[in-house]
């Protein structure tokens, strides 16, 4: 579970979890909530006690625009790992983590990723006049059994 509970306190926070069945956003459009698929380039290890040992695996997120790698938190495995990178293809974004593997036990990880993007809420002032302020919307994807370790 993702008990995530350092939510920033921002007014206008839009969620697009796929998991909020109750959101009272009537604005969404169904791509926004279609659930990413996880692809990766690298999905086995083997066993290492090596320190040194970390390796550069890509994920790709499908149907999701992250836009920031600073906005962008992933776990494998339950631990926190270093997003070193972050490209789009297409209507999909690529994420690339560096791992540090060394004595993870021999295994299946999960995957957890959450994600924040800026984006532009519309409002009306007092005239009526449309403006838009910044918003975030946030969201997470998990993929169990994104990792082996042999």
């Amino acid at each position: 579970g993702m008990a995530n509970s350092n939510v920033m306190s921002e007014a206008y926070t839009i969620n697009t979890s796929p998991q909020d069945t109750n959101t009272n956003n009537n604005t969404s459009n169904s791509q926004e909530n279609a659930t990413s698929q996880v692809t990766t380039d690298t999905s086995t290890l083997a066993y290492s006690i090596s320190k040194k040992t970390k390796k550069r695996i890509s994920y790709t997120f499908t149907n999701l625009s992250l836009t920031s790698k600073k906005y962008v938190t992933m776990r494998i495995g339950g631990r926190k790992v270093k997003v070193v990178g972050l490209r789009r293809s297409g209507s999909d974004s690529i994420a690339t983590v560096e791992l540090k593997y060394a004595k993870w036990g021999r295994g299946n990880y999960n995957l957890a990723m959450s994600y924040k993007n800026q984006t532009k809420v519309a409002y009306k002032d007092k005239k009526g006049k449309t403006k838009y302020k910044k918003g975030w919307e946030r969201g997470s994807v998990s993929q169990d059994n994104i990792l082996s370790i042999q």
